[in-house]
């Protein structure tokens, strides 16, 4: 009996941690996607309008070549660095979700 109430509440724990740690990764993602937002608008704003306009009134007579080019650049570079982060988040939460996992077995006897 006693041995059941202790897996119990082991349970409980992990059910809690578990829990925990899919609150804090959707406030990751909401803080990853509200990042790639604004980097995304800095990039395309500066490096694109500014830096592109300036190479296309310096070496292109004004065509508007270079501010697309460096606005396609910007936007695969941005795409690429939101992979990287989403990599880096689950990776997280994979790490989080093992620890826990562990933590359960090593508590339960397993």
């Amino acid at each position: 009996m006693r041995e059941s109430k202790e897996n119990n509440n082991s349970r409980q724990e992990l059910e809690k941690k578990v829990r925990s740690a899919q609150r804090a990764a959707a406030n990751a993602s909401w803080q990853l996607m509200l990042g790639f937002g604004l980097s995304f608008a800095v990039r395309v704003g500066f490096l694109g309008i500014w830096l592109g306009g300036w190479i296309d009134r310096h070496w292109l007579g004004g065509t508007g070549l270079g501010a697309a080019a460096i606005i396609v650049l910007v936007i695969f570079y941005s795409f690429y660095m939101l992979y990287a982060d989403l990599c880096r988040l689950e990776r997280r939460v994979q790490a989080e979700k093992a620890k826990a996992e562990a933590e359960y077995a090593r508590k339960s006897g397993k």
